[in-house]
Parts: structure tokens; C-alpha cells; sequence
């Protein structure tokens, strides 16, 4: 049960640790009973990535899933530095007492494609980080897939390419 869940997290989430350690391939956190997803409209739409998680998570263990406490705070087309991260992230604030053992940080779907972004991505998810850190939490990085057509932003070699700046 824990090798599908850590696999399902594996799969799902691509793990936060590009300053710490670029060869750990998975969050550092078992089965976490409380999450929380930060991000914009890649995570809020189609019934919300949390509670997908949470109903995928229940279905392979029930009694795990009476547990979960799962949350997303999503703003349309918002960049990780116009979150509310301290606010989200201080225990008590979402309805959740104790502080979140796992967020998941989502960052614009630009994020990727220019060396502007890249840094403003970088610079928000480091503090983002950090502060997550300091009150106990994991961190993992969700990245959105690469635009498709019609948007004007299509390039795909570029997207996948400039992924690498997360490694």
C-alpha cells in the first residue's frame, strides 16, 4: 500500500528539491495525511487536482482516506509570488490545525519559458520553500504541461527544453 501511494505521488507530483538535492526523485514525506496544493487554473479545474488525489488515495485506502485533509488555494493565471504562501501555509488558517505535511507549489505555465520567468519562478518557489520548511512541510513542484494549440505561446521543444532549469 505505501509502494501505491508513494508511486501515485511519484506520478503525480514532480518533487521540490532542485537546490537541496537534484537526485531525489520523489517527495520526502509518506502517505501525508495533510496537503495542500498551491497554484492556479492547472490545478483548480475539472473538480480540483486535490480532490482527485484525495478520492485516488481513499479508493486504494480507506482508512487512510477517512484521514486526509486535503486543501487547494488556487488563483486564476497567478504566479507563485502573488500567493498568499504565509497566510495559506500558518496552521489553523485553512480549517486544518496542525501545520500541512506536504505542499505542492504551483507556478505559472510560463514559468519555463524564458530566462525572466525562470528566475522569478526560482526566486518564488525558493522562498516559498523555505518558509514551508521552517513550519515543518515538505515541498514538492507540480509543473503543468506545455501549452497546445491555439494558444500563441506554442513551442514545445522550448517548453521541455527549458524544464531544465527545476534540475
Amino acid at each position: 500500500m505505501k509502494k501505491m501511494l508513494k508511486l501515485l505521488l511519484v506520478l503525480v507530483f514532480v518533487p521540490w528539491l532542485a537546490f537541496a538535492s537534484p537526485t531525489v526523485q520523489q517527495p520526502q514525506v509518506e502517505n501525508p495525511a495533510r496537503v495542500l496544493l498551491i497554484g492556479n487554473s492547472y490545478l483548480y479545474y475539472n473538480d480540483s487536482l486535490h480532490n482527485h488525489l484525495r478520492r485516488m488515495i481513499a479508493a486504494a485506502n480507506p482508512d487512510l482516506g477517512k484521514k486526509l485533509k486535503y486543501k487547494s488555494a488556487t488563483i486564476g493565471g497567478a504566479w507563485l509570488d502573488q500567493q498568499p504562501i504565509d497566510w495559506l501555509t500558518t496552521p489553523g488558517q485553512l480549517g486544518i490545525k496542525e501545520p500541512f505535511e506536504l505542499v505542492i507549489l504551483q507556478d505559472n505555465s510560463s514559468a519555463a519559458l524564458s530566462d525572466k520567468n525562470q528566475s522569478r519562478s526560482l526566486k518564488a518557489s525558493a522562498a516559498a520553500a523555505q518558509l514551508i520548511t521552517q513550519r515543518g512541510g515538505k515541498v514538492a513542484l507540480y509543473m503543468p504541461h506545455a501549452y497546445i494549440a491555439p494558444n500563441k505561446a506554442v513551442d514545445p521543444e522550448k517548453y521541455y527544453q527549458n524544464r531544465s532549469f527545476l534540475h
